[in-house]
């Protein structure tokens, strides 16, 4: 069995897979905010199960993600859990950096990289730069969550976490993650503070001018040209300063472009003010010109489009761009020879190739169009069972929808799409108000599913069904969800002790508990998403009760399990509130310009 197949062993057990489908809840405010107020009671109690975990990874990881929903209900509780999550990121690393200088100077021939295989157990020394390769892309995740809410929060982590790193090798690398990383984070807080923006890109620009910091000059100006005018200054002063071959050739041009524009509108729109004059433009378009004719002919570069940038204000130097423009050869300029142009030509051996696979073609095709009538007879399907729930049908016609596509459904390969497609049509026949009905569906469904799941198919199409129920009857999806964690726990025991015979890395499992969180990589990520699939079916049990819900999360044994499932529950509640937060401001905002043009 391999890591991944384990990986998804464990986390599939957690019983929250959805169907892409959401039924709409109607709540009174005093229901909701009950509702919230629940969520937020468990969330605090979540926080205290994370700090008992004994990986500093997973109570990282899930304390982020804890301090992110709470934000919108409680920020100074939200800062205190992010300043935990400062402290412990700061904890790990120290202990990365004490660790690596005990192993001394690292030797030239010493492999960069080790192999995950099975049975190649990695070194000491290895071990402890994987995991510091994790928690670098940990500490972006980190920043960014943190700067949705106060990017100088997000930026004082971000530098503070640089300076507990002494040890020359991890320092290296995480200050050559650190710049692409740290554009993307500057550009995100000049979407909110450009003025703070401008602060921090002078921090910057002792790497280099970007394209970022570029954009965020045009942003800056729109709202406060005399401050912009003084951040154009440092960004002409770095770019003099910076040497020709490392020169971003893209950004200088932009920025050469940009002051132009700026300068002959000051010279059209009276009182309008310019960023650049014609000397500052004429220093810009020597420096570019420069660094572009330091560049090789075979570089690859637009020679010709950097030429007609510098010709206003250097036209020598244009002149001596164009010269670099590599002629091309008669075979660029007219197409490849003409024994090569044909289709039907010969390969190395002489040996005519045509068309050789006629039949195959033919039998290629005919799958493609029974696979397209398939596609296109599913999708008639789908369209006649939603139109149940919107569209005024008569009930006969409403009988004749439903028969068919249940006739059509039972004729469909595979159960799992059978379960799939009758919820969703039980769902259908719910919200029309046909509770039987959607029952005797269900029943359907429930058909193809073995009430004693032996092995991971079983507990898939169980989980499934689940999710059906959980739309059309939630009260019969509890105690389905309540069976499956309850032979689960067995299953993910052994789960472990298998992830511990296996993983000579410890990319799983470590001392004795799984790394469910960020730390897990990105095979962990990519299983995070797919749960969040689950977002209607836990929504939809949540709301039809939440303790009930609640008590099923504390029914799994391992602790780091326990967490996941309640951050899985905390997200569909919480999440879904800050969302329509952020729908509701986007909304505000359109108004008020309508408002503006009219």
């Amino acid at each position: 069995m391999t890591k991944k197949a384990l990986l998804l062993l464990v986390i599939s057990l957690l019983p929250l897979t959805a169907l892409p489908q959401q039924i709409a809840v109607t709540n009174t405010n005093t229901e909701t905010d009950k509702l919230e107020k629940s969520a937020v009671e468990l969330l605090q109690e979540t926080k205290a199960e994370v700090d008992g975990l004994r990986l500093i990874e997973n109570r990282i990881s899930f304390t982020s993600e804890l301090a992110a929903l709470m934000w919108f209900h409680d920020e100074r509780e939200a800062r205190a859990m992010y300043s935990d999550v400062i402290n412990d990121f700061r904890q790990l690393l120290v202990g990365y950096d004490s660790q690596m200088n005990q192993f001394g100077i690292k030797q030239a021939d010493e492999p960069q990289v080790y192999s995950s295989m099975f049975m190649i157990e990695p070194s000491d020394r290895q071990k402890i730069e994987q995991k510091f390769r994790v928690a670098v892309g940990v500490r972006q995740t980190i920043a960014t969550s943190m700067a949705e809410h106060d990017p100088e929060l997000a930026l004082n982590f971000f530098y503070d976490s640089l300076n507990a790193v002494a040890n020359a090798d991890l320092r290296k690398q995480m200050e050559a993650n650190d710049r692409g990383f740290e554009n993307k984070l500057l550009v995100q807080i000049a979407a909110i503070d450009p003025a703070k923006a401008a602060v921090i890109a002078k921090r910057t620009l002792s790497h280099g001018i970007t394209m970022e910091q570029v954009d965020l000059l045009k942003k800056y100006f729109g709202k406060d040209p005399d401050k912009a005018i003084d951040f154009g200054e440092t960004l002409l002063s770095a770019i003099k300063s910076e040497k020709s071959d490392s020169l971003d050739l893209g950004a200088a041009s932009s920025l050469l472009k940009y002051g132009t524009q700026v300068l002959d509108q000051s010279r059209t729109i009276g009182g309008k003010k310019t960023i650049f004059s014609d000397s500052d433009l004429r220093d810009l378009a020597e420096v570019l010109a420069q660094a572009v004719l330091a560049r090789p002919n075979d570089s690859g570069i637009s020679f010709a489009n950097y030429a007609k940038d510098v010709e206003r204000y250097q036209p020598g130097r244009a002149v001596q761009i164009r010269s670099k423009v590599p002629v091309r050869s008669a075979t660029t300029r007219n197409g490849p020879p003409a024994g090569m142009r044909s289709a039907n030509a010969t390969n190395s051996y002489g040996t005519f190739v045509g068309n050789s696979n006629t039949s195959n073609s033919a039998a290629a095709r005919a799958a493609a169009a029974a696979q397209a009538q398939r596609e296109a007879s599913e999708k008639r399907l789908m369209d006649d069972v939603n139109r149940l729930g919107t569209a005024k049908l008569t009930q006969e016609q409403r009988d004749k929808i439903i028969l068919q596509a249940r006739t059509t459904i039972m004729s469909m390969p595979g159960a799992d799409k059978k379960i799939t497609t009758l919820s969703l049509l039980a769902g259908q026949v719910a919200k029309a108000g046909d509770k039987d009905l959607a029952a005797e569906i269900m029943r359907d469904a429930a058909s193809f599913v073995n009430p004693q799941p032996r092995n991971m198919k079983d507990f898939m199409l169980t989980w499934m069904l689940t999710s059906g129920y959980a739309s059309v009857d939630p009260e019969k999806a509890f105690p389905m969800l309540e069976d499956l964690v309850n032979r689960g726990n067995d299953l993910i025991d052994a789960s472990l002790k298998i992830a511990e015979f296996v993983d000579v890395t410890e990319e799983i499992v470590s001392d004795g508990e799984f790394q469910l969180g960020a730390f897990g990589g990105n095979m962990i990520r990519d299983v995070t998403r797919a749960l969040n699939m689950a977002d209607s079916t836990i929504q939809n049990m949540s709301r039809s009760d939440f303790q009930k819900m609640r008590s099923l999360t504390n029914r799994f044994d391992r602790p780091e399990i326990r967490v996941m499932a309640k951050m899985l529950v905390l997200q569909s509640v919480l999440g879904a509130k800050a969302l329509a937060e952020e729908q509701q401001r986007l909304q505000q905002q359109q108004k008020q310009q309508k408002t503006v043009i009219k």
